[in-house]
């Protein structure tokens, strides 16, 4: 068999091989019916932006150019997500600040069934 070399990524100031990272989507979230496919994406782009925060300060086309979508349709999210309270935006002088809210509006969602084959 030959031996293939595969390039290891590195993170930036990091010396060992890169990790993959990744998002989370509350039950709620997904389970809303009245949230698009791209918002949940939009969310995901959110918590990337936050990096461990609870709110991140992204411009519309940062948003857009990570999405690959619009920046209307990047507003058209932000709006239905902030309907539903997972966001909430305040301005800080000349920087708009995007507050996450994964809980959104705290109502209780239904429980799932678990069954089990057996």
């Amino acid at each position: 068999m030959a031996n293939i070399d595969r390039p290891q990524q590195r993170l930036e100031g990091r010396s060992g091989p890169a990790r993959e990272t990744f998002r989370m989507t509350p039950d709620r979230m997904w389970l809303n019916d009245r949230l698009q496919p791209q918002d949940l994406k939009l969310w995901l782009c959110l918590c990337f932006f936050a990096r461990d925060r609870a709110q991140c300060e992204p411009t519309d086309a940062a948003l857009a150019e990570k999405v690959k979508a619009s920046q209307q349709t990047v507003r058209r999210s932000l709006q239905r997500l902030e309907a539903e309270q997972f966001i909430d935006r305040v301005m800080d002088g000349r920087t708009r600040v995007i507050h996450l809210h994964p809980e959104g509006d705290g109502k209780p969602i239904a429980e799932f069934t678990l069954r089990f084959a057996g």
